[in-house]
């Protein structure tokens, strides 16, 4: 009876044992594996093989081989398995998960690649923007004159992080460019223009060093329609190939140059009108003459006099 019993446990284990084993092999999802090749049959190396809508996939090997598990919840339907590597045109395939392992090679061909963000750097040097280590910011002549300005520096506004622009408050005057904050009380604060290698300063042209009128500055003679690129380099860090003139950053500039263009000339022209009147008028009197504190006495005009050149009214 001892015997007896125990066979009949065993058997019945052994029947339960087979009887899940189908539920158990499904459980373990689908495995799918394949080769990646390229040009003339070549391994493809570290490329992406995935299945979007699961987010599940691996990467090539050496020999441009790969393999990974589906789940077992998306056993019974049919996915989309992508093959991707940069350089190469992407390729897909449609596979049915049943639970039985899957093979699935692939070919892809090459494609083109275009070189983004170059932008120009200190010194004239291009680089790709995502290789900087250093702020930097770069407008193309279509970006800088989307609005018409008279002064280039206006046409910065808005387009730009990190700078401050305060504009003169004159027809014809110099506006002040800040980046990333004054660094000196007393000192100059304005960053430094390089246009095609050359540096140029913004400082005002004024009949006096100390003060006086504004008659606008350097940059303000530049055309905004001739400028091909406007690099703004932030920072010391960024403008340290400059020295000690590019504490304040740098606005680095390159015009156009001439191109071919299938042996036809093309011209462009650009031309702007502006007109202004005052909202206020200053009030005038005639009823009191030049003089100042009290007096006033006239000799020569050579300030032999009292207050020769007063331009003050008692």
């Amino acid at each position: 009876m001892g015997m007896t019993g125990k066979i009949s446990r065993f058997l019945a284990i052994a029947g339960a044992v087979l009887g899940l084993s189908p539920a158990f092999a499904q459980a373990q999802g689908t495995t799918i594996s394949g080769l990646v090749t390229g040009t003339g049959g070549a391994p493809i190396v570290g490329a992406s093989v995935s299945i979007p809508t699961l987010r599940v996939g691996g990467f090539t090997d050496d020999a441009g081989r790969y393999s990974f598990t589906a789940p077992a919840s998306a056993t019974g339907t049919t996915v989309n398995v992508v093959a991707r590597r940069l350089g190469f045109t992407p390729s897909s395939a449609s596979v049915s998960l049943t639970g039985s392992a899957v093979a699935q090679n692939y070919s892809l061909s090459t494609a083109p690649t275009e070189l983004q963000g170059v932008v120009v750097t200190a010194l004239g040097l291009t680089r790709e923007k995502s290789k900087l280590g250093t702020a930097q910011q770069q407008l193309s002549t279509n970006d800088l004159n989307q609005t018409k300005t008279l002064n280039v520096i206006n046409n910065i506004q808005g387009k730009v992080s990190g700078v401050n622009i305060t504009g003169s408050g004159t027809q014809g005057g110099s506006n002040r460019i800040v980046l990333r904050g004054a660094n000196s009380i007393n000192g100059n604060n304005s960053p430094l223009f390089v246009i095609d290698g050359v540096a140029l300063s913004n400082r005002a042209r004024a009949g006096d060093p100390a003060g006086g009128y504004d008659f606008g500055s350097a940059v303000a003679d530049i055309n905004p329609d001739d400028i091909a690129t406007m690099s703004i380099l932030k920072g010391p860090n960024a403008a340290a190939l400059y020295g000690s003139r590019a504490a304040n950053g740098v606005i680095v500039l390159t015009t156009k140059k001439g191109a071919s263009t299938g042996n036809k000339m093309r011209t462009d022209i650009n031309t702007g009108y502006t007109w202004e009147t005052p909202s206020i008028l200053p009030t005038y009197q005639n009823l009191y003459g030049q003089g100042a504190g009290g007096s006033f006495k006239y000799v020569d005009g050579q300030n032999s006099g009292d207050c020769d050149g007063c331009d003050q009214s008692y």
